[in-house]
């Protein structure tokens, strides 16, 4: 299932979908976060191996790019959040975020 990015701006969100693509965000998250941990996990093993190699270098990379997806998924997250208390409230699109 994929999750729409971008907030409906015409007629109304349907609390289900919305619930499900929170769902669907969260265990993004949770495979994200998994994949950033064993990725840092790989780079401290090459590290203390030869700090100075190309495969550290490549599992640094490797790494960062985990975490820009954690990010991403975060951020995807957010969005589903969002569009679910929109849909509660019945408003049919992503809400601006709420004034603290």
């Amino acid at each position: 299932m994929t999750t729409n990015r971008t907030p409906s701006l015409v007629g109304t969100v349907d609390v289900d979908q919305a619930a499900a693509n929170l769902k669907a965000a969260q265990q993004a998250l949770l495979r994200a976060r998994d994949e950033a941990h064993a990725a840092r996990a790989a780079y401290d093993r090459a590290r203390a191996i030869d700090p100075g190699s190309p495969d550290t270098l490549h599992a640094l990379t490797v790494w960062r790019e985990a975490e820009l997806r954690q990010v991403d998924a975060l951020a995807q997250l957010e969005h589903a959040r969002d569009t679910l208390r929109a849909a509660r409230r019945g408003t049919g699109s992503s809400p601006v975020p709420e004034a603290a």
